[in-house]
């Protein structure tokens, strides 16, 4: 795997958070659809339409996220 920069693995993990909210609030808890999209936009401050995007995304593994990391961390220590 190419080494991921920092931001790139920010923004993963961003959107791996959005995700996994989507699918708590409205698997889980069964709120309607609108209510979750207003509940992430106010959690999140991003638009309806940047959520829908995020949630089409195929994202990298959590693990190799949290590997992508270390790695980074280890090269700086």
């Amino acid at each position: 795997m190419n080494a991921l920069s920092s931001r790139t693995i920010n923004y993963q993990l961003r959107y791996h958070a959005i995700q996994e909210q989507f699918y708590h609030k409205y698997n889980i808890e069964r709120k309607r659809i609108d209510d979750v999209f207003e509940e992430l936009e106010q959690e999140f401050y991003i638009k309806e339409r940047s959520i829908k995007r995020i949630l089409s995304l195929k994202l990298i593994s959590k693990e190799q996220l949290s590997n992508a990391q270390r790695r980074r961390f280890l090269k700086h220590a």
